[in-house]
């Protein structure tokens, strides 16, 4: 019962982020070229989600280009799962991620 409610609150969340996460990273391939700095297979999802975007579809759930963003690209980019996985990601984020961001600003 658990891991079912596991896989139904990251399913779900992944289908919310997928959305959102369309809007926001088509900007980083808003003029053709990835201006991010993504892995080979990241790189892939950002070039296949700018072929795909339809800005009459900008927000919308289901569209060509949130179908673009994989699994892994969001769990990559994102933070979605059950509350326990949330923390584990968030932690994640913030001893692993944030201090590379922190030593490549200054």
């Amino acid at each position: 019962m658990y891991q079912q409610q596991i896989t139904i609150a990251r399913v779900s969340g992944r289908s919310l982020r997928r959305m959102e996460s369309s809007t926001t990273c088509a900007s980083s391939v808003s003029f053709g070229a990835v201006r991010t700095p993504v892995d080979a297979s990241q790189r892939k999802v950002l070039d296949e989600l700018h072929s795909a975007y339809d800005i009459k579809h900008h927000t919308e759930v289901g569209s060509a280009q949130t179908s673009r963003l994989t699994d892994d690209f969001i769990d990559r980019f994102g933070i979605v799962g059950p509350v326990a996985a949330c923390i584990e990601r968030f932690r994640e984020l913030t001893t692993e991620v944030l201090p590379a961001v922190r030593a490549a600003v200054r």
